[in-house]
């Protein structure tokens, strides 16, 4: 089943101009911009949110959702193109 990812980050961050890295990484196909009212929020399963505020606790977890900082995103969408870069040159000559 896929996940509901939440992006949460200050305006301005990066969160929109990195949509389609962060999309293709967590492997997320719908995207909502900018919720701020949690309350009214019903994403489904494999949907990208980007935010300026985090989730309450039993909001992501009621939905099952994985509840990232845009930092910390994007570190891992750098290590997983430098674990894919380096697994391609394996068996390269040098």
């Amino acid at each position: 089943m896929m996940s509901i990812v939440v992006v949460v980050g200050p305006q301005g961050c990066g969160k929109a101009k990195n949509v389609r890295a962060l999309q293709a990484h967590y492997g997320c196909r719908l995207l909502l911009d900018g919720v701020d009212d949690w309350r009214q929020a019903r994403p489904a399963p494999g949907t990208l949110i980007l935010s300026n505020e985090s989730p309450p606790a039993a909001w992501a977890t009621m939905n099952r959702a994985i509840v990232i900082q845009h930092g910390d995103a994007m570190a891992a969408i750098a290590r997983s193109v430098r674990g894919s870069s380096k697994r391609s040159r394996i068996g390269q000559q040098p």
